[in-house]
């Protein structure tokens, strides 16, 4: 009878796991995990202010170094983020008509970019009281009363939200709890525990999110999915299992390739070996 083999745990499995899904390219990626982070400036839209670095897209600027964000007056100057992580809100097309839901909303970056957009209305939601605190606060911060009043908080599961609300929203933008590698790289404590079975968890709950994110969006509207995640169990596999367990529901819309980002075979994706922003993957759909 054979033994049966135990299963790598921490470092040495990530490396493992992450080689295979990036042969030859695994030592140079996870050198650019570890290396510094770089952000975009979005400057608030409801302040005028002069407006530094290089510009990237509306209200968005880059410079290598930034100071914390001030107010002037009620209002902060501008919020930081990784350029790669304002492009669902991007693809998300919003507009002053839209009623949006951004599912998984804390900390708030995206959400704030959404209301710039002035839609009609928009609902933030995440499963956790703290980081929903964090997410009002920062709405406090950056809008004006008047914007402020026409969003709504929720605390709910969102991968049951489905068995509430039907074809409800117009715009939806799920940025789904992933690996997060960079943070389990940054922070070896956590490394120690890590396993394969992460990833493909993980994954599970992110194809329970996205259905559900699929069926409270109207038809003709669109669902934005997103990750900072590297792992494909996490990114591609999660709308290819969308394609069969949803079959009809959705198609897949192309994205734009953006400066420095790649091509995968449902969206794109930044890598910080190849880029200066990243990791982040997003993907588009239509609901039929």
């Amino acid at each position: 009878m054979k033994k049966s083999m135990k299963r790598l745990k921490g470092e040495d499995a990530f490396d493992q796991f992450y080689s295979k899904l990036y042969p030859g390219r695994w030592d140079e990626l996870k050198r650019a995990l570890l290396s510094e982070k770089n952000y975009v400036a979005y400057y608030n839209p409801y302040l005028v202010q002069d407006y530094e670095g290089e510009k990237k897209s509306s209200h968005l600027y880059e410079k290598k170094e930034w100071d914390a964000p001030s107010f002037i007056g009620e209002l902060k100057n501008y919020y930081l983020l990784d350029y790669a992580s304002t492009l669902p809100v991007k693809a998300l097309e919003v507009n002053s008509h839209d009623t949006v839901i951004d599912l998984c909303a804390a900390p708030g970056g995206k959400s704030l970019m959404i209301m710039g957009h002035n839609p009609l209305s928009l609902v933030c939601n995440d499963l956790s009281h703290q980081r929903l605190q964090r997410l009002k606060k920062t709405m406090q911060d950056y809008l004006p009363t008047e914007q402020r009043e026409k969003i709504t908080y929720t605390k709910r599961d969102a991968s049951k939200w489905g068995l509430f609300e039907k074809n409800v929203y117009s715009k939806t933008l799920l940025d789904a709890p992933c690996s997060s590698e960079r943070h389990f790289l940054e922070k070896k404590e956590l490394m120690q525990d890590w396993s394969e079975g992460r990833s493909r968890r993980l994954a599970m709950l992110q194809f329970s999110l996205l259905a559900a994110a699929i069926d409270i969006t109207q038809s003709g509207g669109s669902v934005v999915y997103s990750t900072c995640s590297i792992s494909h169990w996490e990114n591609d596999e999660v709308i290819r299992k969308a394609l069969k367990k949803r079959e009809g529901k959705f198609e897949v819309l192309p994205l734009s390739l953006e400066d420095e980002s790649e091509r995968t075979e449902f969206g794109i994706q930044f890598l910080p070996d190849k880029s200066k922003f990243g990791p982040f993957y997003l993907c588009k759909l239509r609901i039929c």
